[in-house]
């Protein structure tokens, strides 16, 4: 009879440890999470910023703790599978590859954004260069010995014309 007491306390201590692990998991999302919400802008950039750093760290420092041992282990199986018989750790350089790799591709994708960045940049300006053009050449009158002289008023621009 004891021994049932004293195993339902324990397992009701358990429960209510992790009820109080989830609550409080929960509530510490939602104030950190909304609290870039309540700094400044560009203060807010910056813990963004360092939040991913921070993350990406985790993410890494699982990746070598947890999967490490079990990918070694695997590739070790595979090698006595195949009957490669080497001591070079395959499993370890799989892993380091796939790393670089998706550090390769994540360098492309942020270069490709910036440069995209910058030809709309570019666009933009190109753009109201030509309006500025346009509102400056629009209303003069202009004579064309070849077609005679007509008005700039109608709405058309010599900007294509100027541009080929």
């Amino acid at each position: 009879h004891y021994f049932i007491q004293s195993n339902l306390r324990a397992m009701l201590s358990v429960l209510l440890w992790q009820v109080i692990s989830i609550v409080s998991l929960i509530v510490g999302v939602y104030i950190f999470g909304f609290a870039p919400l309540l700094i400044g802008n560009s203060v807010r950039k910056a813990h963004i910023s360092l939040m991913s750093a921070f993350s990406g760290g985790v993410l890494i420092g699982t990746t070598f703790i947890h999967l490490f041992p079990e990918v070694s282990e695997s590739a070790q199986e595979f090698r006595c599978v195949l009957g490669i018989d080497t001591p070079y750790p395959i499993g370890e350089l799989i892993i380091c590859v796939g790393l670089v790799a998706v550090m390769i591709i994540e360098n492309m994708a942020v270069e490709y954004e910036r440069v995209a960045h910058q030809v709309r940049a570019i666009q933009d300006e190109e753009d109201e260069g030509a309006a500025l053009f346009d509102s400056r050449v629009g209303n003069h009158h202009h004579v064309n010995p070849h077609e005679g002289g007509h008005s700039h008023s109608e709405g058309h621009s010599h900007v294509a014309h100027l541009t080929m």
